[in-house]
């Protein structure tokens, strides 16, 4: 673990969590959303959520798969170890362009937002210290890091300042193994990237259904102040 991992957060990581707890409170409500409904809706239901919420909570309500089953459209739960809390995200774009894999920004009404390309973080805003880049190998249809080598990450520091670090990565199947999300099972391979850099290591850890073509879960390293964030698809 690098040593700056452990100074803690800024408020924009904390207004993060705060404002995706929404989702699991209007979800909570007579019966969920409904099957028609369309992601800008959603994001509506989720701002009223927000501005009626006048104390903030650092944990998620618990969200029931009874209540999942009625959403449409994709959705995530990020869970920030270094503060414990746990929130939701939505899917806000998708995109490709002319480097391997399917592009995916999640995101909460208040446009913070973690970009993922084949299920692996390669960007976030709104957070404060954000990541503002993250360069790995990736190949067509190969979900994850697609192989070890030069890992190069750009991070915004306190002062606003832009700040490089660079690693050499290595990526090892664990095998299979069944994961339980939220009430429901998922066969899938777990796949560890670990890279060192002069100053100390990461872990990265991703739980790949290829057949489905998602990444169900992964504990991915954000940065040196945010530290590890875990991801888990709770819809497809």
């Amino acid at each position: 673990m690098m040593p700056l991992m452990r100074r803690s957060l800024n408020s924009g990581l904390a207004r993060l969590a705060t404002a995706l707890t929404a989702f699991a409170v209007v979800a909570g409500c007579s019966g969920g959303f409904q099957e028609t409904s369309t992601p800008a809706e959603l994001g509506q239901a989720l701002q009223r959520a927000v501005q009626e919420r006048t104390q903030p909570r650092s944990q998620a309500p618990n969200v029931t798969r009874a209540v999942l089953d009625t959403l449409d459209g994709s959705f995530m739960k990020a869970t920030v170890e270094n503060i414990e809390s746990s929130a939701f995200l939505f899917v806000s774009a998708e995109r490709r362009d002319n480097r391997p894999g399917l592009v995916r920004v999640w995101r909460t009404e208040d446009n913070s937002s973690l970009t993922l390309r084949q299920g692996v973080l390669t960007q976030t805003r709104g957070f404060g210290t954000d990541l503002l880049s993250s360069e790995v190998s990736f190949a067509n249809g190969v979900l994850g890091p697609a192989r070890g080598g030069q890992r190069r990450m750009v991070f915004l520091a306190l002062d606003n300042k832009a700040v490089p670090l660079s690693g050499v990565c290595d990526v090892t199947d664990l095998g299979p193994e069944k994961i339980v999300i939220i009430e429901r099972a998922y066969a899938t391979r777990h796949v560890r990237e670990r890279c060192e850099f002069s100053n100390g290591e990461i872990t990265n850890d991703y739980w790949i259904d290829s057949g489905a073509g998602i990444v169900w879960k992964s504990r991915q390293w954000v940065g040196p102040e945010v530290g590890y964030i875990t991801l888990e698809r709770v819809t497809r």
